[in-house]
């Protein structure tokens, strides 16, 4: 018999530990509702005081410096707001097309017409291209400091100023 009391008597005091268990989660709802209340009213004490300040009335000091606060971190954020819209404009520009760039010529001897460099014949009068390049780096030299080539008459190189010899 002793076992089956000392069985009763633990069910009774799982039971009563369940109970307790209840009340205490119901009193504990009870005290996070009252805590969301307070939170409720806190938060309307902080909009009134912070549509005084938005209206201009005077406030005391410390409601007044706490809404300065306010008032700086919103235009921080604003400024953010609009750093970040200036990034997403700029990501959504179509990027700039880059222009092309007119091939080099040279002037044909025998013409004057203008051929792109590195074609072997003048396209309006036939003359021979690779001829007049030999003919004009025949009239130059390569400056042996920097690698320019120069008029073969010059004394001086006209990028780096080394004497030619």
């Amino acid at each position: 018999m002793a076992f089956f009391n000392k069985l009763s008597n633990m069910a009774k005091n799982a039971a009563d530990k369940t109970t307790d268990m209840l009340e205490t989660t119901k009193i504990n709802a009870k005290i996070n509702e009252e805590q969301k209340n307070i939170a409720t009213v806190k938060q309307e004490i902080g909009d009134y005081y912070w549509q005084q300040f938005v209206a201009g009335l005077p406030l005391e000091a410390e409601p007044a410096e706490l809404c300065r606060k306010i008032a700086t971190a919103t235009a921080a954020i604003e400024q953010y707001q609009s750093d970040i819209k200036t990034i997403k404009q700029e990501e959504d520009a179509p990027a700039p097309q880059p222009q092309p760039q007119a091939a080099a010529t040279t002037k044909c001897p025998s013409c004057g017409t203008n051929v792109a460099v590195g074609k072997k014949f003048c396209v309006e009068c036939g003359y021979n291209m690779v001829t007049a390049e030999e003919e004009e780096k025949a009239d130059t030299k390569e400056c042996p400091s920097c690698g320019v080539d120069v008029g073969a008459d010059l004394k001086f190189c006209s990028e780096c100023g080394t004497k030619l010899g």
